[in-house]
């Protein structure tokens, strides 16, 4: 058996393994996003009914964060 025919499986199986780690990534990104955007709509229908006070607080540390 040559080295030839030893490597080419294991690259394969690399490439595999890679393919589902980057896939796997991929897919919580998209649901980090989605609680992102889920969790900023539900600050925006809450903001207005607060105290001036406490939803101009709470405004700036939604800003601060980059949600808005």
């Amino acid at each position: 058996m040559s080295c030839n025919q030893v490597e080419i499986p294991s690259i394969t199986v690399i490439s595999l393994q890679y393919y589902e780690m980057s896939y796997g990534l991929n897919v919580e990104m998209h649901k980090q996003t989605e609680i992102g955007k889920r969790l900023d709509a539900i600050i925006r229908q809450v903001l207005p009914f607060l105290s001036a006070e406490v939803g101009k607080e709470n405004y700036c540390g939604v800003v601060r964060t980059g949600i808005v």
